[in-house]
This record gives C-alpha cells, structure tokens and sequence, in this order.
C-alpha cells in the first residue's frame, strides 16, 4: 500500500500504464506515433522552421485519440502528478534562495 499521492505510488501508476501500453497494440502503436510526430515537430521548431496548420491538425487528431486511449490517458495523468511533485520539491528547495535575492533587493 502506498500513500495517495506519493512518489512510489505514481511509480507504480507509471510503470502500469506503460504496461498496459506494451501489452495493446493499438495503444502501443498510437503512443509511439505521437512520441515520433512531437519529437519530430519540437526538433523542427528548434531549427527555426514553422510548423504548418496542416501539421498542427495532426498533433491535434493524435491527441484526441491519445486522450481517448485508458492507458495511454492513466500514464498521462501519472506523469502530470510526478511533475506537480517535482515542482513542488524545486519550490520547497529554492524558495529559501528566493527569499535572500529579495532581501538584497
């Protein structure tokens, strides 16, 4: 058992939904697509190219689908907690800096 909320559990819920997501097919095929179309997408962006509407609109479908998928979804909502976590922890961890730079200001 593990704490609502905690890291080992958001372990756990990752490490299902990715599971989950190698055991269907289909959600293995949609997530590896999306994953191939953003890096794909952020690569070209980087290099100062723009991304067309044409392009946005497949991003957009692949979400969809994406957001539709149970697994896909669970391991999404797993990840957003462990961010949410993590910034929590940098806030906790620099706030203290924060507060001298202020009073030196």
């Amino acid at each position: 058992a593990c704490l609502v909320g905690s890291e080992m559990c958001i372990e756990t819920a990752i490490r299902q939904a990715l599971a989950g997501i190698e055991a269907d097919e289909t959600s293995k095929t949609l997530f590896e697509g999306y994953k191939k179309q953003v890096q794909e997408l952020s690569l070209r962006e980087a290099q100062g190219h723009p991304i067309g509407e044409e392009e946005m609109k497949q991003i957009d479908e692949l979400s969809k689908g994406i957001m539709a998928d149970d697994h896909i979804r669970g391991l999404i909502e797993a990840e957003r907690r462990m961010d949410q976590i993590i910034r929590d922890l940098n806030n906790i961890i620099t706030k203290p800096l924060q507060e001298i730079y202020q009073q030196q200001a």
